[in-house]
């Protein structure tokens, strides 16, 4: 099987991203870390755009370890790497940092989904 690499990235923050407490909402940890796997994707050249199959997640445990207060200009950084692939599963760690620290930590399983034939597929269907 190929060796994946980890893959870092930047995300600039919003305005909105922030609650009524001046802190990140907590939905947008989640769009943070869909952006992190669509960016680990593309990084290992993975088509997941233009294909039949979707990766799905079927479980993710998060933990907020640190707040990001209001400041509607930062940026933070998402890590993400695999780290166990099984036949109908791979297993993901992905740390979301702010200077240098880690804020946020989660566990993701995704499973390969077939679009059309509506089921859960092999993982080797799309990685090889």
């Amino acid at each position: 099987m190929k060796n994946y690499l980890p893959s870092e990235y930047e995300v600039q923050l919003r305005p909105n991203d922030f609650d009524w407490s001046l802190q990140l909402n907590n939905s947008v940890y989640l769009q943070i870390l869909e952006i992190g796997r669509w960016k680990w994707a593309e990084q290992n050249k993975l088509n997941f755009v233009d294909c039949d199959i979707a990766a799905v997640v079927s479980s993710i445990n998060i933990e907020y370890l640190k707040p990001v207060d209001w400041n509607p200009v930062a940026t933070i950084i998402i890590k993400t790497e695999l780290t166990k692939i099984e036949n109908y599963s791979i297993f993901m760690l992905q740390n979301i940092e702010d200077n240098a620290s880690v804020i946020t930590t989660a566990k993701v399983r995704l499973a390969m989904y077939d679009l059309v034939k509506k089921s859960v597929v092999p993982v080797k269907t799309v990685l090889k």
